[in-house]
């Protein structure tokens, strides 16, 4: 006797072989999704360091130095000589920097976002109003992704 079609078992396993290829398939495309995601939140927030780097840097590299310095707590720290979290930063010139509930801000205006922690120090055992310079340290989060840039920069008119 010759039978047409499949059984009912043949069915079932084509079907879970297909099943077991498609969800191989879908793993690959969900982990190959989710690494330009992370390469695209890394190079984002990459960018946005750098820039916001380059901004505090060219302002620092023509004053001749801080008047005020207040740490995130919003407490002034002129006179210290140790390592703090930057709340806001104003230069002789009248240039100011803040940081603000994950934002960069300069003169008021917003030049970088993610940011989750500026750390300055100075360049020298010295207090930040005579110190020739400061250590800069950005660090920046998106979507758990974290970077940290960083740079020193002499006061050239001190």
């Amino acid at each position: 006797m010759n039978k047409r079609g499949f059984t009912i078992i043949e069915l079932l396993i084509s079907l879970g072989i297909v099943s077991i290829v498609f969800s191989i398939i879908f793993s690959f495309f969900t982990m190959n999704f989710n690494m330009f995601k992370k390469s695209n939140d890394i190079i984002d927030i990459q960018n946005e360091g750098q820039i916001a780097m380059a901004k505090i840097v060219n302002i620092a590299m023509v004053s001749s130095g801080i008047s005020n310095i207040y740490d995130y707590n919003n407490i002034n720290q002129d006179d210290t000589k140790d390592k703090i979290s930057l709340g806001k930063i104003i230069f002789k010139e009248g240039d100011i920097f803040q940081v603000k509930e994950g934002n960069l801000k300069h003169n008021g205006n917003i030049i970088a976002n993610h940011i989750k922690n500026i750390k300055v120090s100075p360049i020298d055992d010295i207090s930040f109003l005579q110190s020739n310079g400061l250590i800069i340290e950005i660090i920046l989060e998106l979507n758990k992704e974290t970077i940290k840039i960083e740079n020193q920069v002499m006061y050239r008119n001190k």
